[in-house]
């Protein structure tokens, strides 16, 4: 209820304590596979790698908007990242 919310007088501090606005929880799967390939009759390798970060791709809710003088007080106007997949190849020698 965003209607509790007042503006404290000017040159006072107010009553609300640090914190009280909490916002959803975050959950994400991030992965990581890498295959180390030696090279015959070298002395270096290759090293395949691929990373999925968000792998469910789950959507993650931001906090709530806590500028009280905004129209969108009290509610959630953002979100994490969506799915970020990578590949990465490397040789070492």
């Amino acid at each position: 209820n965003t209607a509790v919310f007042s503006q404290p007088a000017q040159g006072t501090f107010g009553n609300a304590g640090r914190g009280i606005i909490t916002g959803p929880g975050t959950f994400t799967n991030d992965i990581a596979l890498q295959k180390l390939i030696p090279m015959p009759g070298e002395k270096g390798r290759f090293s395949l790698r691929g990373e999925a970060f968000n792998l469910m791709n789950w959507t993650n809710l931001g906090n709530p908007n806590t500028t009280l003088t905004s129209p969108q007080f009290g509610e959630i106007i953002s979100a994490g990242s969506a799915r970020n997949l990578q590949v990465a190849l490397r040789y070492d020698f």
